[in-house]
């Protein structure tokens, strides 16, 4: 029980101080020169954003088996270290008189590196000695305080009209954040490494791997089905995140919010209700939450019908998210929980590229009417598919 308290406490540490960095490193992207800002245009960030991006989504995949070998607590200090260096490098940048570029980008790589050894790390570590009926509960709170730590490291902006402040404070605050984790990391006990020869246990015709991957070939397949689902999720967010910025009412506006904030303290409760269930009802009744929510979001545009409509696809992504992780942890061998866990961002690596071309390429104006239902299309096959290979695979028994 201590082992996963402090696991959660090392991850809302690192989820805020990474929260806290991304929101100066943007602002000091944006700004003005004469400010001490790049003023990088729009495209530009974009660019360097993405790259962090896609460390996260990438790194995890491979860097799992590493954590496994040489431990939770030494991947978790050497990724803190990088973020620490990182959050410095940027808040040495913005005390230039001109900012540099090249900083900006070795900054973005490190916290990048970081977060993607941080993940497979401390996910690992939850996933250990799991009780499958509070499976579900165990990965629900890492979820919620993530969501929260991201909600107040984007609210640093809000708290001083002088940019130069609150960079520098911005920086301390990141800074010491880090510092605070990587002490209390220091302090705990860590499980054993693994050897790099501990052998991958192979137990029924269904546990083959694929070369390149040291995760069985059924549990490739299901991570693919679900990064269909993500990517549902995906081209919906993509296009209703914004309607509630502008040309909206104030009703429609509040409504939005508290139904958010309901979505966020709900995450809790939905992953223990569900820990209950196979996890293939949690995944497929995420589905269904995603469709009907971003249909409904997408049709009904910035109204109250829409509040509701992005509170229930909101809903619907949490519980995937949980059921997600819930699931990878059940099934990882002991000595191998950093490797499958960082296989959990595999989806989200399947999801991203088509859902980026498509919004950034191909739908770049209005959101025609035909496009939500093509969405709702792509979710109800995803949905069935996935459906038919449940029913011919017992993914949990058959890899147990």
């Amino acid at each position: 029980m201590n082992r996963v308290v402090f696991a959660n406490i090392q991850l809302f540490l690192e989820r805020l101080a990474y929260w806290v960095t991304r929101t100066i490193m943007i602002s000091f992207l944006v700004s003005p020169i004469k400010i001490g800002g790049l003023q990088l245009t729009q495209s530009e960030r974009g660019t360097i954003l993405t790259i962090i991006t896609a460390l996260i989504l990438v790194l995890p995949i491979f860097l799992g088996q590493l954590c496994d070998r040489i431990g939770s607590k030494k991947a978790i200090i050497i990724a803190l270290c990088l973020d620490l260096i990182s959050v410095l490098l940027l808040l040495a940048n913005t005390m230039l008189p001109s900012g540099h570029l090249a900083l900006a980008v070795v900054s973005a790589l490190l916290i990048g590196t970081g977060s993607g050894l941080f993940y497979p790390a401390v996910y690992g570590k939850l996933a250990q000695n799991l009780n499958p009926q509070r499976s579900g509960l165990r990965f629900g709170i890492p979820i919620f305080f993530t969501e929260v730590a991201g909600l107040l490291g984007s609210m640093v902006l809000i708290s001083s009209e002088n940019v130069n402040h609150v960079w520098l404070i911005g920086g301390i605050t990141g800074s010491v954040l880090l510092i605070i984790n990587i002490l209390i990391t220091c302090f705990l006990r860590d499980s054993q490494p693994q050897s790099a020869s501990a052998p991958l246990p192979e137990t029924s015709k269904s546990s083959t791997r694929f070369k390149l991957l040291p995760i069985p070939k059924l549990l490739c397949i299901l991570l693919v089905l679900l990064g269909l689902f993500y990517l549902v999720f995906n081209l919906f967010d993509s296009q209703t995140r914004d309607l509630f910025i502008t040309n909206v009412s104030k009703t429609a506006k509040n409504a939005n919010l508290i139904l958010q904030g309901l979505a966020l303290l709900l995450i809790v409760p939905v992953a223990w209700l569900f820990s209950k269930f196979k996890y293939k009802i949690g995944f497929l009744c995420s589905m269904v939450m995603i469709c009907i929510g971003g249909t409904l979001a997408g049709l009904a545009g910035g109204n109250i019908a829409g509040a509701v409509g992005l509170f229930i696809m909101q809903c619907g992504a949490m519980l995937l998210n949980v059921k997600l992780l819930e699931s990878l942890a059940r099934l990882a061998p002991e000595n191998r929980k950093s490797t499958y866990m960082g296989f959990g961002k595999l989806p989200l690596l399947i999801a991203a590229l088509p859902a980026y071309i498509l919004t950034h390429f191909i739908i770049t104006g209005d959101v025609p009417v035909f496009y939500w239902f093509i969405c709702l299309i792509v979710g109800i096959m995803a949905i069935i598919i996935t459906i038919i290979f449940l029913k011919k695979h017992d993914v949990e028994q058959e890899l147990s």
